[in-house]
């Protein structure tokens, strides 16, 4: 605010190019209700105007335009936040699945024109939540609806996830695969899908086992000279882990959150070590 105060010229966009024209103008409406909507007067709402090219944008449900804007309210007086956060994720939850039955069935469309309409599907709908919490609070309810979702986190809140421990204990093993331990500890990981017995076959085999070192021994050279993204996908493909994790219960989450994971590894470093440290702290 104070950098706001020390130039004289302030430049904006007037237009946006994203949203359906409801869209930009119920929020113009939103925040013109209050005089200083961000707290700080240093800090004001300037209105925009939608993009000509979005003007066909709608949304409709039974030949009816649905409202851009739709506020919720939780009946009762004294309600806890608790609460509150578990009965709006029903309720959001619950609008999806309508939409998305009235999407199947063509009655839930999407407009580009006048002439241009779509089933809307699961892929249109996004929820925007403030932590994992909320996040959580979302896919339980889509969840109890048998309605699967994805949760694209952050940097921070990615790595927080058990996929991101397994992760690392992995890129321990292909970086030492001589290592009997550590190599264990990645194999009974659970995205592997080994159980205590086949790892236990494995250590009995010890063909079997030099063939599973030489395995991560080429995996520790594609990190080395291509990088860790293709590492790990070559072993994915290797292993069939995307298809093993897709049959599970959140198993399309998780293999978001990995995949996740293997991009900012890429983008973190150029070395492997780098990698480690980055991955591990």
């Amino acid at each position: 605010m104070k950098a706001r105060g020390d130039v004289a010229a302030h430049y904006t966009l007037d237009t946006n190019w994203r949203s359906a024209p409801g869209v930009v103008e119920s929020v113009n409406r939103l925040f013109s209700l209050s005089d200083n909507p961000f707290m700080f007067r240093e800090i004001p709402f300037l209105p925009v105007k939608p993009a000509g090219k979005n003007h066909g944008l709608r949304f409709t449900v039974d030949n009816d335009a649905f409202r851009p804007m739709n506020i919720w309210l939780m009946p009762g007086e004294a309600v806890g936040s608790g609460d509150y956060q578990t009965y709006m994720a029903q309720l959001c939850a619950a609008q999806i699945r309508d939409w998305l039955s009235a999407g199947q069935q063509g009655r839930a469309l999407l407009w580009r024109n006048d002439k241009a309409a779509r089933p809307v599907q699961a892929s249109d709908i996004t929820v925007l939540v403030r932590n994992r919490q909320e996040a959580s609070l979302i896919r339980d309810a889509l969840r109890a609806l048998a309605i699967p979702s994805v949760y694209l986190s952050n940097r921070d809140s990615v790595f927080d996830t058990p996929e991101a421990q397994e992760i690392l204990w992995l890129l321990q093993a292909v970086l030492a695969p001589e290592r009997e331990n550590t190599l264990r500890s990645a194999l009974a990981t659970s995205i592997f899908g080994l159980n205590a017995l086949d790892i236990e076959r494995l250590n009995q085999d010890e063909r079997a086992w030099d063939a599973l070192v030489e395995e991560f021994s080429i995996y520790r050279q594609i990190w080395r000279q291509r990088g860790v993204m293709p590492m790990l996908r070559a072993l994915m493909s290797a292993r069939q882990i995307a298809e093993n994790l897709l049959v599970t219960v959140g198993g399309e989450r998780r293999l978001t959150d990995i995949l996740h994971i293997s991009e900012l590894l890429q983008e973190a470093a150029s070395s492997w070590k780098a990698n480690m440290r980055w991955c591990a702290g």
